[in-house]
């Protein structure tokens, strides 16, 4: 398992692109957080290549995470997949010679995770039992409904 999300830049100059194919442990890119886990890998794959004056990083990135259900607090699994997700930086930020991108690559990944879910895929067991504390609304009638263009031809007639 990888521990350092890092490109030497003399691997990038002149058109060429260098493959990432790692999986990252989610201690190292300290993922775990309150009440999201990661328990496996997260698997990242793709590219870093040079366009002008920034590195770019274009990656797939996979894996799953645990958040809890928001109706009856059991753990959920949830799929973590992400195409083409781009990291840029300035060539000028790339100090001794190389890239890294691992803050870069947790910022990415933390922002896709969900902040809330439910089991059953959405449809939580419990969620019956919550239903009399929850304000229920009222039906709607044809008379609560309002038609703001309701009548707006016989308006123009009358203006004529």
């Amino acid at each position: 398992m990888a521990t350092s999300c890092s490109v030497l830049l003399d691997h990038v100059r002149d058109g060429r692109s260098v493959a990432i194919c790692e999986d990252f442990d989610p201690v190292t890119l300290t993922l775990n957080d309150g009440e999201l886990s990661f328990s496996n890998p997260v698997h990242v794959k793709g590219n870093c290549y040079l366009a002008e004056d920034l590195v770019v990083v274009q990656l797939d990135i996979e894996g799953s995470y645990h958040l809890p259900c928001s109706v009856c607090n059991q753990p959920v699994t949830i799929l973590l997949i992400l195409k083409n997700a781009y990291i840029t930086k300035p060539l000028s930020e790339c100090l001794g010679g190389k890239v890294h991108f691992m803050d870069d690559l947790r910022e990415t990944i933390l922002l896709e995770v969900s902040s809330f879910a439910e089991c059953n895929k959405g449809h939580c067991p419990q969620r019956t039992q919550l239903a009399k504390y929850l304000k229920q609304q009222p039906q709607k009638t044809s008379e609560d409904l309002y038609y703001p263009f309701d009548g707006l031809e016989e308006q123009i007639n009358k203006q004529k």
